[in-house]
């Protein structure tokens, strides 16, 4: 979600504006996550969400979850 000089927010709104990436499956990855942020990352075209650290496990579910 926090990275420098953009948020995951802002970054999938460009991957969806981009015909050639529109259709790829996000899944946010980050530390903190809040309950109120979920409406504005689905919005934004999240599918699922991690907090980190995140287990190999939990990770490959996710993964094989959405695709």
């Amino acid at each position: 979600m926090k990275m420098p000089g953009i948020n995951g927010l802002a970054l999938a709104k460009s991957i969806r504006a981009d015909g050639n990436l529109c259709s790829t499956s996000l899944i946010m990855l980050t530390s903190v996550f809040f309950h109120d942020m979920a409406a504005s990352a689905r919005d934004a075209g999240f599918v699922a969400f991690l907090n980190k650290p995140v287990r190999r496990g939990e990770l490959y579910q996710c993964i094989a979850g959405v695709i």
